[in-house]
């Protein structure tokens, strides 16, 4: 049976609700992004930071970032997981992701 259109409809809100905050080790820094892995917040909750070079701290950005993204995916996977078909894979990495950062733009300017 095909879900209605008020279920998608709820689908869509519980989508749109999605939020995932995580902390690195030694609370360098706190990531929240959204449904689309978005940055909505970020944090630096103890000031851990300070003792890393600006390389360092680009790098733990990042992998936190990926790793808020990855688990992201995973939620709206599971919601989406009734409507879509069973071979699709939502959980994968997106295409051209690495598990390296990124350290062109802004993060190459604070490491250069």
């Amino acid at each position: 049976m095909s879900p209605s259109l008020e279920d998608l409809a709820a689908l869509r809100r519980r989508v749109a609700e999605i939020s995932v905050s995580v902390t690195a080790p030694r609370k360098v820094v706190t990531v929240t992004v959204g449904q689309h892995g978005q940055i909505t917040d970020l944090q630096f909750p103890s000031s851990a930071y300070l003792g890393l070079t600006p390389a360092d701290l680009a790098t733990t950005v990042m992998r936190t970032l990926r790793q808020a993204q990855a688990q992201a995916r995973e939620r709206v996977a599971t919601l989406l997981a009734p409507v879509v078909p069973p071979h699709f894979d939502l959980t994968g990495p997106i295409p051209g992701e690495t598990d390296e950062p990124d350290e062109s733009g802004i993060f190459r300017k604070l490491i250069g």
